[in-house]
């Protein structure tokens, strides 16, 4: 028995760095999937965030050209409120003048 127990110890030996290697091969799948999965879901979180922010940059366009039409509209009124403000003040000093 003796010569078989080299042979014995050699095969375990082998036996159980074969299991190692097969289980790391496995970890590495493993790991090489779950590698891929958080890429294709950071490319598709990439998407969507690309997606807000054209959809942001379009409605800030929007309101700034809403901003701007708005200021026309504050200065349209304004004017349209000095203009008055003269007429009125035009009437007030024909009517004083026209008296006197």
């Amino acid at each position: 028995m003796a010569p078989f127990i080299p042979r014995t110890r050699a095969a375990a030996a082998i036996r159980m760095k074969q299991l190692a290697l097969d289980n790391q091969s496995r970890v590495i799948r493993h790991l090489r999937a779950k590698v891929e999965t958080e890429l294709r879901e950071s490319a598709a979180t990439k998407e969507e965030l690309a997606k807000k922010v054209s959809c942001l940059e379009r409605e800030f366009q929007l309101l700034r050209n809403d901003n701007c039409s708005l200021r026309n509209v504050v200065t349209l009124y304004k004017d349209i409120d000095r203009r008055t403000s003269q007429l009125v003040e035009a009437k007030n000093e024909y009517k004083s003048t026209k008296w006197h």
